[in-house]
């Protein structure tokens, strides 16, 4: 064992003196990194030795097609669009959806594809600890929300309110109008009934909460939720303070529970498995453990039938939300802008987790239409 240590040692050594030398990158995928420059962008080139292949029309082809890929880093939001709008960029994967109007009037060819991010603003609370411990309390905190209101201040071009632990693009979700009343009441803004409720468990006249928040160039929508989320709290009595935070020290924090009372991020929204596993796990930042739902969620891990565990996954999911271990935000809708010279591109957006280079290998730009468009 100490010998198997020592060499691991030997070989996280290595790693992290590499890791600061880009081209030290080595990977088995359909490009390799030929150039990349801080707050500029990174360029990949075609791996001539890639092992992947793709059918189009009964025929096999070697790829990847194109020669090369680029990164631009352009941290302007507005430079960005206008990139894409004069054909600088090709596509353009997260375009907020309030440049639509905008670029469906200037650029009608355009594609433009609604879909929802994979994140939502969520914020935990530290439920080994009062007043977190009491269910009623988590439950009217998400009562007191307008969650209508903050959709729109947010996110007035479109978002998806009932979205965690998992949304709408997963065999595990339960739409709200299905979900039992006790749970769909969570979505419905009930300030009174969350007064009634806090106020039952103890506190009449309220009680404080430290809510530690990322700043503005870190998961900066967060911010903006905390913010509705507190002027709606303080309406039914509660004293607010939101406390924002770096990025460094709100991460450390989410790993060790070290905030005060409440912790905000955004959290993917992809699957339960990530959420459900006891007080003991690391993505548990709420430190919150049920033995009923550990005992769900086992027995839905060792079921083997497909139909009978994603039922169970789902029942899981509806526990998971009706028990409020996090306040959910609203997930937002975002564009998938793409030219059509985009060849063999069907508006696919990951081949693996944050990865394009699966997608981008299967596709090519075809020079001429873009030349006859004036591009």
């Amino acid at each position: 064992m100490q010998q198997v240590r020592r060499r691991l040692d030997v070989q996280v050594g290595l790693w992290l003196q590499c890791l600061g030398d880009w081209s030290n990158a080595v990977g088995t995928g359909p490009f390799i990194i030929t150039d990349w420059a801080s707050a500029v962008g990174a360029t990949y080139t075609r791996n001539p030795d890639y092992w992947g292949e793709t059918t189009i029309d009964g025929k096999t082809y070697q790829t990847p097609f194109v020669d090369q890929v680029i990164y631009p880093i352009i941290p302007d939001e507005s430079t960005r669009v206008s990139a894409l709008r004069t054909g600088k960029i090709d596509w353009y994967l997260a375009v907020p959806p309030d440049y639509s109007p905008t670029l469906t009037s200037t650029s009608p060819k355009l594609v433009l594809d609604p879909y929802y991010k994979s994140q939502v603003n969520i914020l935990y609370m530290k439920t080994a600890e009062k007043p977190w411990t009491d269910r009623n309390v988590r439950r009217a905190m998400m009562m007191a929300l307008d969650y209508k209101t903050i959709q729109e201040v947010i996110y007035p071009y479109g978002g998806a309110v009932h979205c965690f632990p998992v949304d709408s693009r997963s065999p595990y979700y339960t739409p709200i109008d299905e979900l039992p009343e006790e749970t769909r009441m969570l979505f419905e803004y009930h300030p009174d009934e969350a007064k009634r409720l806090i106020a039952a468990a103890g506190y009449p006249n309220g009680f404080k909460v430290d809510i530690a928040t990322p700043t503005t160039d870190f998961q900066a929508e967060v911010l903006d939720y905390v913010t509705l989320c507190t002027t709606m709290w303080e309406a039914i009595g509660l004293d607010c303070t939101i406390s924002v935070t770096d990025s460094a020290t709100l991460r450390s924090m989410w790993g060790t529970r070290a905030y005060k009372d409440m912790a905000g991020r955004e959290m993917v929204t992809t699957t339960p498995t990530i959420f459900v596993p006891g007080a003991t796990s690391i993505t548990s930042t709420p430190y919150w453990y049920d033995d009923k739902l550990d005992k769900m969620y086992l027995t839905a891990m060792a079921t083997f039938d497909d139909a009978e565990r994603t039922k169970m996954l789902k029942d899981i999911c509806v526990y998971y939300t009706n028990e409020v271990p996090v306040i959910p935000g609203v997930l937002q809708e975002l564009r998938n802008a793409y030219w059509p010279w985009v060849q063999n591109y069907y508006g696919e957006l990951e081949s693996g987790y944050y990865n394009h280079h699966g997608i981008i290998s299967t596709l090519w730009i075809d020079e001429t239409m873009k030349k006859e468009m004036g591009y």
